[in-house]
């Protein structure tokens, strides 16, 4: 019987291995790394999805002046109103956005309209990696009773056409049994929701893949606008073909930033949130220029085929 080494011996009289120059090998690892490196990161994404509707038109980045519970905001050829209760009042701000992709995904997920938010408040801020101090456990939940009580409808009008979808309530009903004094505390039963039937059909029906992970640390700058341009940098590249450049009028118009803030400052303002977007979303190639944001034809946040195994 052959020993170990004798085999190798007349295998390698065989099939004699061509030695590797140091260059060559050099270049062949640094390609499997990179590989490696890539496989591991699309593991690590956590694919969440985001309402199409709120996407293409966002709900108000700041609180709106007391007593107003009516915002509208316009997107080329859509536009979304929203409507609260004199109760709670609008939703605004970083919190509703977040909650709404975590609606939105379980949703997505579950395909039923029934959600379980669970027996702890503190369990469910840990979801939405917030921490449970400086006010942000009474603060999300003003903002869920603000969110789950609105109504959203939209008007569609392009090549002379009209659609409108009429005021979807967002919950049917919602229960919270939390105790915001006492955020750990386990309660007897869980907090829940029930989608409306019809807010559900439209938030399940193509909604725009995100990486979770990726809004949870925009959600850090607390910036509204981040979560936005985030959301409708992937969705746009979903479908772009060309590049395009977007004029910054238009852009100011479409994020909802006062008419009142020049130009110069809105680009300002814009360019640094741009920059927390492009640091957790890297495959967007835009560029801001003098007459607006270039954008070119890139790969979405999520990849497609990660999308098809959470569907």
């Amino acid at each position: 019987m052959e020993t170990f080494k004798e085999i190798c011996e007349r295998m390698s009289r065989l099939a004699p291995v061509r030695e590797e120059q140091p260059q060559e090998l050099t270049r062949k690892l640094a390609i499997a790394k990179e590989g490696m490196a890539a496989e591991i990161e699309e593991a690590e994404r956590e694919v969440g999805f985001s309402a199409r509707l709120l996407v293409q038109a966002t709900m108000p980045h700041s609180k709106p002046n007391p007593g107003v519970i009516e915002f509208s905001r316009s997107n080329g050829f859509v536009t979304v109103r929203i409507n609260g209760v004199m109760d709670f009042g609008l939703p605004y701000g970083t919190y509703p956005r977040l909650l709404l992709a975590w609606v939105t995904t379980e949703a997505v997920r579950t395909q039923c309209p029934e959600l379980e938010l669970g027996r702890s408040l503190a369990a469910f801020m840990a979801k939405l990696d917030l921490t449970k101090g400086g006010g942000s456990v009474s603060r999300l939940r003003q903002h869920m009773q603000r969110l789950f009580s609105s109504a959203v409808s939209a008007t569609v009008k392009r090549d002379g056409e009209t659609h409108h979808i009429g005021f979807l309530p967002v919950v049917d009903r919602f229960s919270l049994f939390w105790d915001p004094k006492h955020p750990e505390q386990q309660t007897l039963w869980q907090s829940n929701l029930r989608l409306s039937q019809l807010f559900f059909d439209e938030i399940v029906y193509r909604p725009v893949p995100v990486d979770m992970a990726a809004l949870r640390m925009l959600a850090k700058s607390r910036s509204p606008l981040a979560i936005d341009l985030y959301q409708w940098l992937t969705f746009r590249m979903s479908y772009l073909r060309k590049p395009i450049t977007i004029p910054w009028p238009a852009l100011q118009l479409q994020f909802g930033i006062s008419q009142k803030l020049s130009v110069r400052n809105f680009r300002r303002e814009f360019g640094r949130r741009l920059k927390h977007v492009t640091k957790v979303y890297p495959q967007a190639k835009v560029e801001p220029t003098q007459g607006g944001l270039k954008l070119w034809p890139s790969n979405t946040s999520v990849p497609m085929r990660l999308v098809k195994g959470q569907r």
